[in-house]
């Protein structure tokens, strides 16, 4: 398994666990974690596919 389906299956772990835990907590908690880990998630998703890109094309 590559470095970047490793790192994109252990994302989606932790957005699952994100959502499971996200319903124990009161709303207006929740939606600030969720908002603040999903963007940074995102960030981090699209940061290891532009560098694997970059590494490829090198």
């Amino acid at each position: 398994m590559s470095k970047l389906k490793f790192n994109l299956l252990v994302s989606t772990f932790i957005l699952c666990g994100l959502i499971l835990v996200d319903y124990s907590l009161s709303t207006d908690l929740s939606l600030y974690i969720k908002g603040f880990l999903i963007v940074t998630l995102i960030m981090y998703i699209a940061y290891l596919v532009t560098k694997f890109k970059n590494k490829k094309e090198s």
